[in-house]
């Protein structure tokens, strides 16, 4: 499985939000162009009305998996300020290395913390 496992209908927490804020106010205003440098969560409401099945139940996803799976492999892949902290801006940044760098590394600290939006799990049936 490779996925989102993140908070259900994108409710992402407030350290979460937070981090991936500060990282956008921290780049130069022409990668944001006009985009908003706080992060806000979306409206689950919103949300249900476009989707129902868009991360309905997501932060779940992993806790069941280990009762099905006892041995499973669960590998946080991130997300936590690449999917929101750059969704709207990455073509802002272009090739700009050092920037997506730091949203990577960052994104991984988060990861370990967990804090992560993706995971892969891996198991032998």
């Amino acid at each position: 499985m490779d996925d989102y496992v993140g908070a259900s209908r994108f409710q992402w927490s407030d350290y979460s939000l937070d981090i991936a804020s500060r990282f956008r106010e921290g780049l130069d205003p022409a990668h944001l162009r006009g985009a908003p440098a706080r992060i806000t969560r979306p409206s689950a409401e919103k949300l249900m009305s476009v989707d129902p099945s868009e991360a309905a139940d997501s932060a779940r996803t992993i806790p069941a998996l280990k009762v099905v799976f006892p041995d499973i492999r669960i590998i946080p892949t991130g997300g936590a300020i690449y999917h929101p902290g750059l969704n709207d801006i990455l073509a802002n940044i272009g090739d700009e290395s050092e920037v997506l760098s730091m949203a990577l590394l960052l994104d991984d600290v988060m990861a370990r913390q967990g804090e992560t939006h993706y995971g892969v799990a891996v198991t032998a049936i």
